[in-house]
């Protein structure tokens, strides 16, 4: 339960007077013949009581069947009608009357929550707030509750007073009777609003979890969290920082479970730290359910370090054909996967060179220019990729994985000295910068 305090006497009279107000401004006319028709309900049992009274008076007197005793009877049998038309009639003008008081609650809700600022919708307290406002405390259902109970209270004065005129020991007997009753029922009415109140920050959290476990755009959000915490763990492991890095995997993994994503991030951080054979496996895993050709290479490129070239040509052998699918339909974006792919898998320099080109025609970024100059290393062009490189470089990109790349390419364009600055940088960015890189 919640450490909310109980409502106390105040709350609940505030809560009444609240509802007195807004049930007059719903539907004056309809209140006041409630109002009208609870004092009439209320007066039959008196009523009846009465003529019992009297019937039982004139039995007992044996005067037989007059015209009085007839009058008595007939004034029984109208009061017993009316009662139950009356019941009737006052029901269904209840239930009229409820949904235009609940109409006019929810419009006034929302116009008074349209003036609060946004903010504080962060903020627990402030949802059960509006929770009770809108569902847990309805001043109109406490309201009718008050006059009903005012009823019954006006029906309690008026039987006792015709006790009163028969004996005054039935008056205390009828209290006896009726004062138990009133307790227990206003402990129970107590404790229900003492339950209602506590269980709403309670009910907001199941509210919120059945709303994000079983709607889709809830499962979204923590798809989009998911993805914003593998995000950050691709930075943390371009930094050498594998633990940090699994940290943020294992949240990914939390929000949104079996997310084939969060998988293959982790395969390549399995790579990272050098267990190739459980990156592999878990790989293996990840191409069984999502057959990407982008998968397919990297778990070929795990083969080829762990010097099993037949499962490698298999998968690359499905990379490029994954890969190539789209281009002949005209699309563009895996220009870039066939640039890498022919540079770094399948390695073959004239037609990384030719994808690079194409992809570079589309968009020079940092990113292109760089796979370019990749490409242009891979087909014996040492000098024009050093000059690519530079240009890459001159983004001021920060990139352990860049700068091994430019320290090669520089090498082989015999710029020892930038050479070896870039291999410096590199391992300054990722001193556990490895032979394993996943394109993306």
């Amino acid at each position: 339960m919640s450490d909310n305090p109980p409502i106390d006497r105040g709350r609940l009279f505030h809560n009444v007077l609240t509802g007195i107000r807004l049930c007059w401004a719903a539907a004056p006319l309809s209140f006041l013949a409630i109002l009208a028709m609870v004092a009439l309900d209320s007066a039959i049992p008196p009523v009846v009581l009465l003529l019992s009274r009297q019937l039982v008076n004139r039995v007992v007197s044996g005067t037989g069947l007059t015209t009085a005793l007839l009058a008595v009877v007939i004034g029984l049998g109208l009061a017993s009608g009316l009662e139950r038309a009356m019941s009737a009639v006052r029901n269904h003008w209840q239930d009229i009357f409820s949904q235009r008081v609940q109409q006019a609650a929810t419009v006034r809700f929302l116009r008074q929550a349209g003036t609060i600022d946004l903010g504080h919708l962060d903020q627990p307290e402030f949802q059960d707030h509006m929770e009770r406002a809108n569902n847990g405390w309805r001043s109109g259902d406490l309201t009718q509750t008050g006059i009903g109970l005012a009823g019954n209270l006006f029906s309690l004065a008026g039987m006792l007073g015709i006790l009163l005129s028969i004996h005054p020991l039935l008056v205390v007997l009828g209290l006896l009777s009726v004062v138990p009753t009133f307790a227990m029922q206003r402990r129970a009415n107590r404790r229900i609003f003492d339950f209602w109140y506590s269980w709403t920050p309670l009910e907001r959290e199941r509210d919120y979890l059945r709303w994000l476990l079983s709607r889709p755009h809830g499962a979204k959000e923590m798809r989009a969290f998911a993805w914003v915490e593998l995000q950050r763990g691709v930075l943390d492991l371009a930094h050498g920082r594998h633990a940090e890095a699994e940290t943020h995997y294992a949240r990914a993994a939390r929000a949104y479970s079996g997310w084939w994503l969060v998988d293959e991030h982790r395969a390549e951080l399995l790579a990272a730290q050098g267990d190739l054979a459980g990156a592999a496996a878990l790989y293996e895993t990840v191409v069984a359910a999502v057959p990407r050709p982008e998968l397919h290479q990297a778990l070929g490129q795990l083969y080829a370090l762990m010097e099993r070239p037949g499962r490698a040509r298999s998968q690359f052998v499905q990379a490029r054909a994954g890969y190539l699918a789209p281009v002949r339909r005209g699309g563009v974006h895996s220009l870039h996967h066939l640039a890498d792919f022919y540079a770094e898998a399948m390695i073959d320099g004239a037609k990384a060179l030719e994808w690079a080109r194409r992809d570079l025609a589309l968009r020079e970024t940092f990113s292109t220019q760089a796979a370019l100059a990749w490409a242009l290393l891979r087909d014996g062009q040492a000098a024009e990729a050093a000059a690519w490189m530079d240009r890459a470089l001159a983004s001021g990109v920060k990139d352990a994985h860049l700068c091994a790349q430019a320290a090669a390419v520089f090498e082989a364009a015999g710029d020892g000295a930038k050479a070896a600055t870039m291999r410096d940088l590199a391992r300054s960015i990722n001193p556990r910068l490895g032979p394993f890189h996943v394109h993306r």
